[in-house]
């Protein structure tokens, strides 16, 4: 395995994960009302993105994220009109980090002693525009691991 945990954390760094997400949840924060969970409808935009969804332990996740030896995963949690979001990077089938995004902001700023506010929405309008910015950023964050690993095998 030739990345590691300071390589996804330099991948983050790049792609400016801390401000894209504070600023995330500052724009879409504090919504009422919550609407209802409409699978099929959520089904419906992610595909839209692009991706092949599942949806399992009330979450929805993307299907097929492989990119060479790297499998990318993603995980959208939508309880109670919040969006929480996983990411996890394996490479040759190994784990090498991941989880909520929480995690990442803690790793990234070297303390525990943190929170990582999450987006929320109103309408499924909303919930299109916070998934257009979601979705740039992890297209975003695995061309920043892929080249991670590129340098990592030069």
């Amino acid at each position: 395995m030739n990345l590691s945990k300071e390589d996804i954390l330099i991948a983050l760094r790049k792609i400016d994960f801390l401000d894209r997400v504070d600023e995330l949840a500052k724009k879409y924060r504090k919504m009422n009302p919550k609407p209802p969970i409409d699978k099929k409808k959520i089904f419906e935009m992610i595909k839209r993105y692009g991706y092949d969804s599942g949806y399992e332990y009330s979450e929805f996740y993307l299907k097929n994220q492989e990119i060479g030896n790297l499998r990318f995963e993603m995980q959208i949690c939508l309880k109670s009109a919040i969006v929480d979001v996983y990411w996890n990077v394996y490479e040759d089938e190994q784990f090498v980090f991941g989880g909520p995004w929480l995690r990442f902001k803690r790793a990234l700023l070297g303390t525990l002693d943190c929170n990582c506010p999450n987006a929320s929405f109103t309408s499924y309008e909303k919930l299109d525009e916070i998934f257009s910015i979601v979705f740039k950023m992890y297209e975003d964050f695995k061309d920043a691991v892929v080249e991670a690993q590129k340098r990592n095998n030069e």
